[in-house]
């Protein structure tokens, strides 16, 4: 009986070696191919999600503020008796914010404008902003700091003039931050124009004009990851390379809100609010709704005007400060301000040894930045700043010529910034594709070892049907033959019998 036949399994083992093969290069290249996915992805394009979320954030921004009362102002000049301040706060506000002027340019950049809202939420404020808080006279300390450059009898008519003015102010705390107070100062500056970097107000905030502007920010032009740019890349900052600050210190290539591709060491980050890049140092990596993240935080590089790196002496205009206290007077039209973290956290003694109310505390007054180590997407922030302004003597001003050498604390405040559920979901989708990758990677080496072994089987499988189809085929022949002989030699024996018998 003769076998089918089967075809050769040739192709079979041509599509398994090809599965096999595919499946260990998705393996092996797994982080690259995530990478050029992700890069597919984190584009700032046209109608794509990403521009909305980035456009139109639904991450959810707390403010939480507590301003400084400076209660004995009376004993400024008494040796003996140190300035005491008490922490008021929390007062607590949402903020809303969006890009607005969105405008794409044929350099793969994009120029845009922040708008911000803040809004007072007194359910959750301990005080009011009727709160009447005082503090240190801004505008005549600051006026009487920069008439240092000016001519004999400019000066003499300014410390003429502050004879009267009080080192301390009282306000209510609306006035303080967004709404403003007259200054009579400030009314003769504007009739002054020979005074340089005098800020145009009519009225004096920390935050004056801030809330709903566009304009306060400055105009952005940041990478959109297509061409030469990098997402989240802020190139240029009101059409300038540079900030505020001379040499390096005034670098304003750095990222914001988008960190891809992230030195895991340190994490550069423009903020228009200092006019400068300033630098985070990695502090350790930890997990963020199951998702590995890298935990930036305040430390010597963000604290440090030269005492441990001579290259941050840039930061000065003036005599440099030990370290935990860096000059922001740059971005505040020269008057001494200065930045620390709350109550001078990490920073000097000295700073608080010379006044009564700072208590720091490293969970309450630690700044960081928690970025998704696969993305680069900022997934938890806590930025609490404080701000300070350096009172010292002044020869040049009789009011001043004898005041302490003290760094008034002003206000901190803490942005809390926590991204909601359904991008979290989607973040987790992204942080998905290396897993998906090497499953996808698994099923195509599993099937195509289940195709070569299938192909091995039955090749296996032909070559002993072969050997059973000749052992078959011998059999039949040597049956018949021997079938033929047996039936020869029958008749030779007949044939014989019937000779014998006959005869």
């Amino acid at each position: 009986m003769q076998l089918m036949k089967r075809k050769c399994p040739w192709p079979l083992v041509f599509h398994g070696l090809i599965s096999v093969i595919l499946g260990t290069t998705i393996l092996l290249w797994r982080e690259e191919l995530t990478n050029m996915l992700l890069d597919c992805f984190l584009i700032l394009k046209r109608s794509s999600y990403i521009l909305e979320e980035w456009s139109n954030p639904s991450a959810k921004v707390n403010i939480e503020l507590f301003y400084f009362n400076w209660t004995n102002p009376n004993d400024l000049k008494n040796k003996s008796i140190k300035p005491q301040f008490e922490e008021l706060g929390p007062y607590f506000f949402a903020q809303e914010y969006k890009k607005v002027d969105i405008a794409f340019n044929e350099n793969h950049t994009i120029t845009y404008r922040n708008q911000k809202f803040f809004h007072f939420d007194e359910t959750k404020s301990k005080g009011s902003l009727d709160d009447a808080i005082t503090s240190l006279n801004v505008i005549p300390t600051a006026t009487a700091d920069k008439s240092r450059n000016w001519n004999y009898v400019m000066r003499k008519l300014l410390s003429i003039s502050l004879n009267g003015v009080p080192y301390e102010s009282t306000k209510p705390l609306k006035e303080l931050l967004f709404i403003g107070y007259k200054d009579p100062l400030l009314t003769t500056a504007s009739y002054l124009p020979f005074l340089d970097n005098i800020p145009d107000m009519d009225k004096f905030a920390w935050f004056y004009k801030r809330n709903g502007s566009t304009e306060y920010e400055g105009i952005y032009t940041m990478g959109t990851g297509q061409g030469n740019t990098t997402l989240g890349t802020v190139y240029k900052w009101n059409y300038k390379h540079k900030g505020s600050y001379p040499g390096h210190c005034g670098n304003i290539e750095a990222h914001m809100e988008i960190f891809p591709r992230m030195k895991k060491d340190r994490l550069d980050l423009f903020n228009s609010d200092f006019c400068r890049r300033v630098i985070l140092d990695y502090n350790k990596t930890v997990t963020y709704e199951g998702m590995e993240a890298y935990k930036f935080t305040a430390g010597a590089s963000f604290l440090d005007s030269g005492t441990f790196n001579p290259e941050n002496k840039c930061l000065c205009s003036r005599k440099c400060q030990k370290f935990g206290v860096v000059e922001y007077s740059a971005c505040k039209y020269g008057i001494p301000a200065y930045i620390s973290l709350p109550h001078f956290l990490k920073a000097d003694p000295s700073f608080r040894t010379k006044i009564e109310g700072m208590k720091p505390s490293q969970k309450n007054h630690e700044s960081y930045v928690m970025i998704n180590s696969r993305t680069g997407i900022v997934v938890e922030t806590k930025l609490a700043i404080q701000i300070n302004l350096l009172l010292e003597p002044n020869p040049l001003i009789r009011k001043y010529n004898d005041v302490p050498e003290i760094m008034f604390p002003i206000f901190w405040f803490s942005v809390d910034m926590k991204l909601t559920d359904p991008v979290i979901t989607k973040l987790k989708l992204l942080n998905f594709i290396p897993i998906a990758l090497k499953a996808i990677s698994a099923i195509l080496v599993f099937l195509g070892m289940i195709i070569l072994i299938h192909s091995l089987h039955r090749r296996l499988a032909d070559i002993q049907r072969r050997d059973i189809e000749n052992i078959t085929t011998d059999y039949e022949k040597n049956r018949n033959h021997l079938v033929q002989r047996r039936t020869t030699k029958e008749i030779e024996r007949v044939i014989a019998y019937d000779l014998n018998k006959n005869k």
